[in-house]
């Protein structure tokens, strides 16, 4: 019984061969959350583009302003044609 043994397992090693085990070498990594970085420059940028949106919406307040005045003298001038007027 000891050779029947011996043919056996040669006869499962033929069937099932064994491959080496194949370990990953490449680990995954976790995505990467972006950072706030508070350093002194990035809150100047921040200061220097705050003050910039204000200038805008200053300017933008002044065109609209004289836009305004534009029109009470252009409904002004209207209303003084559409009048009635005795010589």
């Amino acid at each position: 019984m000891g050779l029947l043994d011996k043919f056996k397992k040669k006869e499962k090693d033929l069937l099932e061969p064994t491959l080496p085990e194949i370990k990953p070498e490449i680990k995954p990594e976790p995505p990467e959350t972006p950072q706030i970085d508070l350093s002194k420059t990035s809150i100047d940028t921040v200061k220097i583009k705050l003050d910039l949106v204000l200038t805008e919406i200053d300017n933008l307040k002044t065109l609209n302003q004289m836009l305004n005045e534009r029109l009470k003298a252009i409904e002004r001038k209207l209303d003084q044609k559409t009048s009635i007027r005795y010589v």
